[in-house]
């Protein structure tokens, strides 16, 4: 087995009070930074479509060391060699894996679920009125297969579509076959965030009363980011120990959340992301025993 870390540099917001402390020892005064920041960051601004823009630029010279350790094996049924990247910070691992190269999961099981996406990229939300959740505002749309969650509802509701067949018997058993899941039972639920061109999902954990790690996400359509400790829309530090972090999705890789990632950390998509144009998420999850039918 190999093994190796390697290090670099991501911006990452501090606090606003030491933003405020830093622009004073550069001649700017706090009252003015303070109006500013208020302005570009407001929430319901005009503004909101540039504020990744807006909020990289005032941070760029505020970095953090985030540790990348790449773990090199074999999947347990042979084939090609596939990388993990487990990120940490200060020598702690967060609980985010990448498993790479992004074509892992074999061609022909990519081409059919980009045909997957397609098909409910472009299907009548009122023909599935329980499965398919758009918002307008997030320019985001969110398909439910096996069970779904309404925000702040205790219960999972098992009234949506199944999970499709592509998912239960082809993806399924690949993902056992490389050992990021242990048999094909243990996913209960799929869901497809179907983001259009600047569409974003605020910061949050998954609910830990619905849902057990790991959490397993798939960008199908279009690379993309997961962020954490950034809410879209507005600067936010949303923990005063937590650091921004931005790792990237790319195409056909596996992105793997669990431990803090999981159940500390809030993450989030930044429509400065989803520019590409349509970009597809798949996510699996266990559910708890409590919540099982």
């Amino acid at each position: 087995m190999e093994q190796f870390i390697h290090s670099y540099r991501l911006p990452h917001p501090d606090t606003y009070k030491s933003m405020l402390t830093m622009a004073a020892t550069q001649g700017c005064t706090s009252a003015r930074l303070a109006s500013n920041l208020d302005h570009q960051f407001e929430p319901s601004s005009k503004r909101r479509r540039c504020d990744e823009e807006v909020y990289l630029r005032r941070i760029r010279s505020l970095v953090q060391p985030l540790q990348v350790e790449v773990t090199t094996k074999a999947p347990s049924s042979g084939g090609s060699a596939v990388k993990i990247h487990r990120y940490m910070t200060a020598g702690s691992c967060i609980g985010v894996e990448v498993w790479q190269p992004s074509g892992l999961l074999g061609k022909p099981l990519e081409a059919e679920l980009t045909s997957l996406v397609q098909h409910w990229e472009v299907t009548e939300a009122a023909d599935y009125i329980t499965s398919v959740v758009d918002s307008p505002t997030a320019k985001r749309r969110k398909v439910y297969f096996g069970c779904r969650d309404i925000h702040n509802d205790p219960q999972l509701y098992w009234d949506v579509e199944p999970v499709p067949t592509i998912i239960t018997d082809r993806l399924l058993p690949r993902l056992v076959q490389l050992g990021v899941i242990t048999a094909v039972s243990d996913i209960h639920q799929a869901v497809l965030n179907i983001y259009h061109k600047g569409g974003y999902l605020v910061a949050h954990q998954d609910n830990e009363a619905h849902y057990q790690q790991p959490v397993i996400m798939i960008q199908v359509r279009s690379e993309s980011a997961l962020s954490f400790g950034y809410k879209p829309g507005g600067w936010s530090h949303l923990n005063e120990n937590l650091r921004f972090l931005r790792i990237q999705k790319p195409l056909f890789s596996l992105m793997v959340l669990k431990n803090e990632a999981f159940n500390v950390l809030k993450h989030c998509v930044c429509s400065g992301d989803t520019q590409s144009g349509l970009c597809t998420t798949l996510v699996l999850r266990s559910i708890t025993p409590s919540q099982k039918p």
